[in-house]
Protein backbone atom coordinates (compact mmCIF):
# COMPACT_ATOMS: atom_id res chain seq x y z
CA UNK A 1 0.00 0.00 0.00
CA UNK A 2 1.61 3.42 -1.27
CA UNK A 3 1.75 6.38 1.02
CA UNK A 4 -1.47 8.30 0.85
CA UNK A 5 -3.77 5.60 0.17
CA UNK A 6 -4.34 5.29 4.02
CA UNK A 7 -6.45 8.11 6.70
CA UNK A 8 -5.17 9.58 9.53
CA UNK A 9 -6.96 10.00 12.97
CA UNK A 10 -6.79 13.66 12.60
CA UNK A 11 -7.97 13.46 8.84
CA UNK A 12 -11.24 10.80 9.71
CA UNK A 13 -14.77 12.34 8.17
CA UNK A 14 -18.28 11.19 8.97
CA UNK A 15 -19.18 11.75 5.86
CA UNK A 16 -16.73 9.47 3.73
CA UNK A 17 -17.96 5.39 4.46
CA UNK A 18 -14.84 4.24 2.30
CA UNK A 19 -11.23 4.70 3.88
CA UNK A 20 -8.18 2.78 5.05
CA UNK A 21 -6.80 3.34 8.38
CA UNK A 22 -2.72 2.24 9.07
CA UNK A 23 -2.68 1.34 13.10
CA UNK A 24 -1.13 -1.14 15.54
CA UNK A 25 -3.42 -2.26 18.52
CA UNK A 26 -1.90 -1.25 21.67
CA UNK A 27 -4.68 -2.95 23.81
CA UNK A 28 -7.17 -5.64 22.89
CA UNK A 29 -9.36 -7.04 25.16
CA UNK A 30 -13.03 -9.59 25.33
CA UNK A 31 -16.29 -9.60 26.79
CA UNK A 32 -16.68 -13.38 27.35
CA UNK A 33 -20.28 -15.31 27.25
CA UNK A 34 -20.89 -16.26 31.31
CA UNK A 35 -22.65 -19.06 29.85
CA UNK A 36 -20.62 -20.36 27.02
CA UNK A 37 -16.72 -20.31 28.05
CA UNK A 38 -15.84 -20.42 25.13
CA UNK A 39 -18.12 -17.59 23.74
CA UNK A 40 -17.37 -13.90 23.14
CA UNK A 41 -19.90 -11.26 23.03
CA UNK A 42 -17.68 -8.70 21.86
CA UNK A 43 -14.02 -7.41 21.05
CA UNK A 44 -12.89 -4.15 22.10
CA UNK A 45 -9.75 -2.66 20.89
CA UNK A 46 -7.43 0.39 21.22
CA UNK A 47 -5.68 1.92 18.33
CA UNK A 48 -2.98 4.14 16.99
CA UNK A 49 -2.19 5.58 14.03
CA UNK A 50 1.74 6.89 13.15
CA UNK A 51 1.18 9.92 14.55
CA UNK A 52 0.56 8.93 18.25
CA UNK A 53 -3.17 9.23 18.10
CA UNK A 54 -5.64 6.82 19.66
CA UNK A 55 -9.09 5.68 18.54
CA UNK A 56 -11.17 2.80 19.76
CA UNK A 57 -12.32 -0.10 18.02
CA UNK A 58 -15.44 -2.34 18.17
CA UNK A 59 -15.70 -5.93 16.54
CA UNK A 60 -19.78 -6.78 17.37
CA UNK A 61 -20.76 -9.92 17.77
CA UNK A 62 -22.16 -10.84 14.74
CA UNK A 63 -18.28 -10.81 13.32
CA UNK A 64 -16.64 -12.39 15.91
CA UNK A 65 -16.16 -15.21 13.73
CA UNK A 66 -14.09 -12.83 11.29
CA UNK A 67 -11.43 -11.44 13.69
CA UNK A 68 -11.18 -13.07 16.67
CA UNK A 69 -8.11 -15.00 15.21
CA UNK A 70 -6.73 -11.94 13.30
CA UNK A 71 -6.17 -9.74 15.64
CA UNK A 72 -3.53 -9.58 17.90
CA UNK A 73 -1.92 -6.93 20.35
CA UNK A 74 0.68 -5.18 19.70
CA UNK A 75 0.67 -6.14 15.59
CA UNK A 76 0.22 -3.20 13.20
CA UNK A 77 -2.74 -3.27 10.42
CA UNK A 78 -4.40 -1.80 7.04
CA UNK A 79 -7.92 -1.62 8.21
CA UNK A 80 -9.60 -1.32 5.20
CA UNK A 81 -13.76 -0.01 5.01
CA UNK A 82 -15.01 0.11 9.58
CA UNK A 83 -17.90 1.73 10.32
CA UNK A 84 -17.47 5.19 12.47
CA UNK A 85 -19.56 5.56 14.93
CA UNK A 86 -19.94 8.38 17.49
CA UNK A 87 -19.64 7.08 20.91
CA UNK A 88 -21.54 8.27 23.94
CA UNK A 89 -19.92 11.37 25.18
CA UNK A 90 -21.49 11.24 28.71
CA UNK A 91 -19.64 7.94 29.49
CA UNK A 92 -15.81 7.71 30.45
CA UNK A 93 -13.45 7.46 27.40
CA UNK A 94 -10.40 5.85 26.98
CA UNK A 95 -9.28 8.23 24.21
CA UNK A 96 -10.00 11.50 23.45
CA UNK A 97 -11.48 11.03 19.55
CA UNK A 98 -15.40 10.77 20.04
CA UNK A 99 -16.22 8.71 17.47
CA UNK A 100 -14.53 4.81 17.48
CA UNK A 101 -14.06 2.02 14.43
CA UNK A 102 -16.75 -0.58 14.03
CA UNK A 103 -15.72 -3.27 12.29
CA UNK A 104 -18.77 -4.74 10.15
CA UNK A 105 -19.16 -7.63 7.29
CA UNK A 106 -17.16 -5.39 4.59
CA UNK A 107 -14.04 -4.84 6.59
CA UNK A 108 -10.95 -6.35 5.92
CA UNK A 109 -7.47 -6.32 8.15
CA UNK A 110 -4.51 -6.80 6.49
CA UNK A 111 -0.97 -6.96 8.40
CA UNK A 112 1.15 -3.92 8.05
CA UNK A 113 4.59 -4.29 8.18
CA UNK A 114 6.22 -0.47 7.44
CA UNK A 115 4.25 0.54 10.62
CA UNK A 116 6.90 3.53 11.58
CA UNK A 117 5.00 4.48 15.13
CA UNK A 118 4.95 3.94 18.86
CA UNK A 119 4.83 0.11 19.68
CA UNK A 120 3.44 0.90 23.03
CA UNK A 121 1.42 4.32 22.96
CA UNK A 122 2.60 6.03 26.68
CA UNK A 123 1.35 9.49 27.08
CA UNK A 124 2.07 9.79 30.55
CA UNK A 125 0.81 12.95 32.65
CA UNK A 126 2.43 14.97 35.20
CA UNK A 127 0.89 14.58 38.61
CA UNK A 128 0.11 18.03 39.37
CA UNK A 129 -2.53 18.52 37.80
CA UNK A 130 -4.38 15.42 38.95
CA UNK A 131 -3.67 16.33 42.27
CA UNK A 132 -4.90 20.03 41.82
CA UNK A 133 -7.92 18.39 40.39
CA UNK A 134 -7.49 19.61 37.18
CA UNK A 135 -7.73 16.66 35.28
CA UNK A 136 -11.24 15.27 33.51
CA UNK A 137 -12.34 12.67 35.30
CA UNK A 138 -14.21 11.28 32.45
CA UNK A 139 -10.67 10.14 30.28
CA UNK A 140 -8.34 7.52 30.72
CA UNK A 141 -4.72 8.60 31.17
CA UNK A 142 -0.96 7.14 32.07
CA UNK A 143 1.16 7.59 34.97
CA UNK A 144 4.41 6.45 35.76
CA UNK A 145 5.75 6.12 38.73
CA UNK A 146 8.51 4.73 41.74
CA UNK A 147 6.34 2.02 44.36
CA UNK A 148 7.24 3.55 47.49
CA UNK A 149 4.09 1.62 49.54
CA UNK A 150 2.65 -1.14 49.39
CA UNK A 151 -0.84 -2.43 50.86
CA UNK A 152 -2.22 -5.83 51.50
CA UNK A 153 -4.95 -7.57 49.34
CA UNK A 154 -8.05 -6.76 49.88
CA UNK A 155 -9.50 -10.52 49.21
CA UNK A 156 -12.80 -9.93 50.94
CA UNK A 157 -14.98 -10.18 47.17
CA UNK A 158 -15.40 -13.97 46.05
CA UNK A 159 -14.70 -13.13 42.58
CA UNK A 160 -10.97 -12.84 42.39
CA UNK A 161 -10.88 -10.01 39.74
CA UNK A 162 -12.32 -7.58 42.42
CA UNK A 163 -9.50 -8.42 45.22
CA UNK A 164 -7.39 -5.16 45.05
CA UNK A 165 -3.88 -3.63 46.26
CA UNK A 166 -3.38 -0.23 47.01
CA UNK A 167 -0.21 1.23 46.48
CA UNK A 168 1.77 4.96 46.05
CA UNK A 169 4.15 6.05 43.99
CA UNK A 170 5.95 9.26 43.50
CA UNK A 171 7.11 10.77 40.93
CA UNK A 172 11.11 12.52 39.84
CA UNK A 173 9.68 15.85 41.90
CA UNK A 174 8.19 13.70 45.07
CA UNK A 175 4.41 13.96 44.52
CA UNK A 176 2.54 11.10 45.21
CA UNK A 177 -0.19 9.34 44.16
CA UNK A 178 -2.46 6.88 45.20
CA UNK A 179 -3.00 3.79 43.26
CA UNK A 180 -5.43 0.61 42.91
CA UNK A 181 -4.62 -2.23 41.22
CA UNK A 182 -7.09 -5.09 40.97
CA UNK A 183 -6.94 -9.15 40.16
CA UNK A 184 -4.18 -10.99 38.63
CA UNK A 185 -1.79 -7.62 38.70
CA UNK A 186 -1.92 -7.44 42.84
CA UNK A 187 -1.00 -11.31 43.31
CA UNK A 188 1.60 -11.22 40.72
CA UNK A 189 3.38 -8.09 42.01
CA UNK A 190 2.99 -9.08 45.87
CA UNK A 191 4.23 -12.65 44.66
CA UNK A 192 7.49 -10.97 43.21
CA UNK A 193 8.06 -8.84 46.36
CA UNK A 194 8.17 -11.53 48.35
CA UNK A 195 10.16 -13.90 46.49
CA UNK A 196 12.73 -10.76 45.60
CA UNK A 197 12.62 -9.25 49.62
CA UNK A 198 15.83 -7.45 48.58
CA UNK A 199 15.21 -5.41 45.43
CA UNK A 200 15.48 -2.07 45.75
CA UNK A 201 13.39 -0.11 43.50
CA UNK A 202 9.64 -1.01 41.58
CA UNK A 203 9.26 1.13 39.14
CA UNK A 204 4.89 0.92 37.53
CA UNK A 205 3.24 2.64 35.02
CA UNK A 206 -0.39 2.62 34.58
CA UNK A 207 -2.45 2.65 30.83
CA UNK A 208 -5.43 3.91 30.64
CA UNK A 209 -6.16 4.59 33.73
CA UNK A 210 -9.18 6.18 35.53
CA UNK A 211 -9.02 9.17 38.08
CA UNK A 212 -11.44 8.50 40.86
CA UNK A 213 -12.64 10.69 44.06
CA UNK A 214 -13.35 9.17 47.02
CA UNK A 215 -14.23 11.08 50.49
CA UNK A 216 -12.31 14.30 49.00
CA UNK A 217 -9.16 11.82 48.10
CA UNK A 218 -8.21 11.16 44.53
CA UNK A 219 -6.15 8.34 43.96
CA UNK A 220 -5.46 6.20 40.21
CA UNK A 221 -7.08 3.24 39.57
CA UNK A 222 -7.74 0.17 36.86
CA UNK A 223 -10.27 1.34 34.64
CA UNK A 224 -12.39 -2.50 33.84
CA UNK A 225 -10.17 -4.30 31.28
CA UNK A 226 -8.74 -1.83 29.20
CA UNK A 227 -6.21 -0.80 31.75
CA UNK A 228 -3.08 -2.47 31.76
CA UNK A 229 0.23 -2.22 34.11
CA UNK A 230 3.89 -3.10 33.09
CA UNK A 231 6.23 -3.63 36.12
CA UNK A 232 10.18 -2.14 35.80
CA UNK A 233 11.91 -4.20 38.88
CA UNK A 234 15.45 -4.33 39.90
Amino acid sequence: MYVGDFTLRSDLDVLKDMFTMKLRIIRLWTLEDYYNKDGIFFIQLILMDEQGNKIQGHVPNTYIYKFRNVLKEGEAYFIKIPNLTKMDERKFQLTDQMQRLTFNRETTVTPCLDFSGSVVGFAFIDYHPIIADTVPQNISLDVIGLVVAVGEIDARNEDRKRHKMRLQIQDVKGSQLDVNIWGDYCYTLSDYIQKNPNILQIVIILQFAKINIDNMLIHIMMYQSSSSILTLMR
